[in-house]
């Protein structure tokens, strides 16, 4: 497999402009070495038009010979518009580069990439744990398996009798028990929290839908066909407890998803359409 390239936009004087965030970074590279993440990589425009920006992450490292470092690492990668860069760090490879890297040790700056020397067996483990399948056993929600591209545990469960998708943050194991006691508290009362949340989402909607939304014909809804037009497809749980609901729209706004979101403690607090 090729080297991943180098590039230096012609429209910056140093590296560390790739980064906008208000990092500070050392004035020389630093060899790194690290676990590629299994999470999805990201890729936006630079500052100017003669570059982008590609972002992955070590999700563990070290610098030079040092210790493992086991906090995630963004990287930062100028790469020329338009340049397919989507496999040249595959997730849970081990790779070498030279950067620079922020002084906080959060993010780097990708200068070049660099051919391994050897053999890590600290990090070949690190990596090969990571490619083993994880899951949690719910008693609810039977077997939930962890995505790493999301960083979630993930399956089917039961909703009013249907089928629906299901995600749990899976950040830690304790958040993720936080996640699961959420679930608990929906489920044990799902008639009551079914009605409040399609209620809210009815009442934040139903107006954008009749003053805008209306297709030629299409006379103005009521609350009830509002809702009735609402199909539930997937529970998201994050791990301070929030809960989000995602509706096909039933084209009530021509293919946008209803999204209703909320705590336990509050209850169901905001309706809005997107995707």
């Amino acid at each position: 497999m090729p080297m991943p390239i180098s590039f230096a936009p012609p429209s910056i004087k140093s590296l560390g402009e790739i980064d906008t965030a208000d990092d500070s970074y050392g004035g020389e590279p630093v060899v790194l070495q690290g676990v590629v993440s299994g999470k999805s990589q990201g890729g936006w425009g630079g500052e100017n038009d003669d570059y982008e920006v590609h972002c992955f992450s070590f999700v563990a490292w070290r610098q030079d010979d040092g210790a493992i470092v086991n906090h995630e690492l963004t990287v930062l990668r100028a790469v020329p518009p338009e340049f397919d860069y989507w496999d040249d760090f595959p997730k849970h490879s081990i790779q070498k580069i030279r950067a620079l890297l922020s002084s906080d040790r959060t993010r780097a700056i990708f200068k070049e990439a660099l051919p391994p020397q050897g053999q890590d067996k600290e990090l070949e483990a690190i990596s090969t744990g990571l490619q083993n399948p994880v899951s949690i056993e719910t008693k609810r929600h039977g077997t939930l398996k962890l995505d790493r591209s999301i960083n979630r545990f993930v399956g089917k469960t039961k909703w009013s009798k249907k089928s629906v998708d299901i995600s749990l943050d899976a950040s830690n194991e304790k958040l993720a028990e936080k996640a699961i006691a959420t679930a608990e508290i929906l489920w044990s009362s799902q008639a009551k929290w079914k009605n409040e949340i399609e209620a809210l989402a009815a009442t934040e909607l139903l107006d954008l839908k009749n003053d805008s939304w209306l297709q030629e014909g299409e006379t103005a809804l009521t609350k009830k066909k509002f809702i009735t037009a609402m199909s539930l497809t997937s529970i998201s749980i994050d791990s301070d407890g929030s809960f989000t609901f995602f509706f096909n729209d039933g084209d009530l706004f021509w293919g946008h998803m209803i999204i209703v979101s909320g705590d336990p403690g509050k209850g169901p607090t905001e309706a809005k359409i997107g995707g």
